[in-house]
């Protein structure tokens, strides 16, 4: 069912989330790789709890279609508090200057969303990069 074009993959396999995730997978592997590289400091995770592809993937979907991440949680209290922590953590971590520097690299889906504070879309478009 893939169109000449490829219009039909790509609208069911965005390039820039997958390699994204590849990339934090294998961050994920180094690290249980050092781990065991110093006799296993830290019990190792299950692996299937921490990371979900399905749900990243849908999530990432979902992020992507709504115009505000607040309106994503408004029926999940517990995670609104969640991301507004996250939030605050990134606000506090990175530098303005990052900040800036990665919405002038971003594509232009997430210039085009539409936001009511710019230091917010900001980071959600640095956020979302990493992703």
């Amino acid at each position: 069912m893939l169109s000449c074009t490829g219009t039909l993959l790509s609208a069911y396999f965005d390039l820039d989330a997958a390699h994204s995730f590849c990339q934090w997978q294998c961050c994920l592997q180094m690290g249980l790789y050092l781990n065991q590289l110093l006799c296993t400091p830290l019990s190792e995770p299950d692996l299937s709890r921490l990371y979900s592809g399905t749900l990243v993937h849908r999530l990432y979907q979902e992020l992507k279609s709504t115009p505000s991440v607040e309106n994503l949680f408004s029926l999940s209290p517990k995670m609104i508090q969640l991301y507004q922590v996250l939030l605050n953590t990134v606000e506090s971590t990175v530098s303005p200057d990052f900040i800036q520097k990665m919405t002038k690299t971003k594509s232009e889906p997430c210039k085009k969303k539409k936001a009511s504070n710019k230091k917010k879309k900001a980071i959600r478009c640095a956020l979302t990069s990493f992703l």
